[in-house]
């Protein structure tokens, strides 16, 4: 089966539409499919001949049989699908280690004294600053970008604090202050960009590990650079 571009959500809802039913089943029937026939069969044996099984209610009967074992297998093949296809998707996010991405986040790095890549994009013509905050949600630094136009612009910041002390390697975040030409706030959005190093697994779910060791989900990413380095 050819399991590209299927979206494992898709199957989610559909396990998720039959899960009410089959646990229906199980809670008015809760013998197994093979109880369920080897009753129906010694019912069968031990009639009375001379007041048999009525046929409307053995019709009955059989036909609960049938839609209670096309609900397992159809939720036993929607499984082992979601199974195959979470399998495909993991093994593609290999092809992200060593590709430059931007993903949708708020954080910006210091490593080694320099300011890692951080973006955010505007939807129109606004006067911008941009906070910094430290790891404990402080805001450190304030730079006003001036007013730029709408699109995507990077973060110019160079590590130091209001006081123009160089601040400590680490994770910061950022956050946008954006007013258009009558004073209203300007929606935006912040993106980081940075090269895959690894992929990690945090309570089953995939995680793309990017230089310095910061894990970003793969449904964030807005932009991969196939370029080979």
């Amino acid at each position: 089966m050819n399991l590209e571009g299927l979206d494992p959500n898709v199957l989610d809802k559909l396990l998720s539409q039959y899960e009410d039913k089959i646990q229906d089943q199980k809670r008015r029937d809760q013998i197994g499919m093979n109880d369920f026939l080897n009753l129906l069969i010694t019912q069968l044996k031990n009639q009375d001949p001379l007041n048999p099984m009525n046929s409307i209610e053995f019709t009955s009967q059989l036909a609960q049989f049938t839609e209670l074992e096309q609900i397992f297998n159809l939720e036993n093949r929607l499984s082992g699908i979601q199974k195959d296809l979470k399998i495909h998707n993991n093994a593609n996010l290999l092809n992200y280690i060593g590709k430059e991405i931007k993903v949708e986040d708020d954080s910006i790095e210091i490593r080694d004294g320099k300011v890692m890549k951080s973006y955010f994009s505007i939807d129109r013509r606004a006067d911008v600053t941009v906070h910094i905050f430290d790891p404990f949600g402080r805001e450190v630094r304030r730079v006003h970008m001036g007013i730029l136009d709408a699109g995507e612009h990077k973060v110019e910041w160079d590590g130091r604090d209001d006081e123009g002390r160089a601040l400590e390697d680490g994770i910061y975040s950022f956050g946008i202050e954006a007013y258009d030409e009558t004073d209203e706030l300007v929606d935006y959005r912040t993106m980081i960009q940075g090269m895959v190093k690894g992929i990690s697994f945090n309570g089953g779910s995939p995680f793309l590990i990017l230089e310095g060791g910061k894990e970003i989900s793969p449904d964030n990413i807005i932009e991969i650079n196939l370029k080979e380095d």
